[in-house]
Formats: C-alpha cells, sequence, structure tokens
C-alpha cells in the first residue's frame, strides 16, 4: 500500500526514504556476512592482545625517557610494579654504627647540627 500511495504522490519522499532505511535496517538484522563477523572480531579484541600491541608500540618506540611511559599506562603499571628497590636496613644500620662511633662521652658537647653533619660526612 505504501508504494501505491508513493506513485500517486501522498507521501513525501523523506517519509519514504526513512521507511526504507527501517526496513534496510531490519533486513542487516538476519545478514550474517564475513565482512560484519570480521569487523566486530577485530573490535572485540582481548585485553591480552591490547598488552601485547601495547608492549610491542612500546618496544618500537624511539623514544626512551619517563615521560614516554605516560602513552602506555600498562607498561607502566608493570614498570613501577617491578622496577622498584626494595627498602635495605642495611644503609640506615651502617649510619646508626657511625653515629654510634661519632658519640662518645667526650663530644656531648656536640650540637644536634653538627652532629648530623659529622655522622654524613662519615657515611659518605
Amino acid at each position: 500500500m505504501l508504494h501505491s500511495a508513493e506513485d500517486l504522490g501522498l507521501v513525501a519522499e523523506s517519509e519514504t526514504a526513512s521507511s526504507n532505511l527501517q526496513d534496510d535496517e531490519e533486513d542487516d538484522f538476519f545478514v550474517f556476512s564475513a565482512e560484519e563477523t570480521q569487523v566486530q572480531e577485530s573490535q572485540e579484541i582481548t585485553s591480552h592482545s591490547k598488552a601485547e600491541l601495547e608492549t610491542l608500540r612500546f618496544l618500537e618506540d624511539t623514544r626512551k625517557d619517563l615521560l614516554s611511559l605516560q602513552q602506555y599506562p600498562l607498561v607502566k603499571l608493570l614498570f613501577v610494579r617491578f622496577n622498584t628497590t626494595l627498602p635495605s636496613r642495611a644503609p640506615v644500620e651502617r649510619l646508626f654504627s657511625f653515629a654510634g662511633i661519632i658519640f662518645h662521652p667526650h663530644r656531648r658537647w656536640l650540637t644536634p647540627e653538627i652532629f648530623e653533619k659529622l655522622v654524613v660526612l662519615k657515611g659518605n
């Protein structure tokens, strides 16, 4: 009936175009072409492959400064997680040992500032 009304000029062209567009969209719902499935597969990249792509882009990047990590959030996360040193108490214990050597009863007159300077000088 729509086509006959169109033929008579009773229905505007925009209305027929929108109805044809709706018919096409409904028809597309049942179309299972290879192109559409390829597009969907390319859009559904897994997190594993995203990490691989980001790693490859990072390795191919010519910039090697720390600011370049801002472009690669996954690499930055791993960098911070595994590239930090674990704190060791040995240097602190060594400074306390130096402090014990410096702070003798005959040096009770030392001010805290001078004592700190002597410990740092002895430690370095």
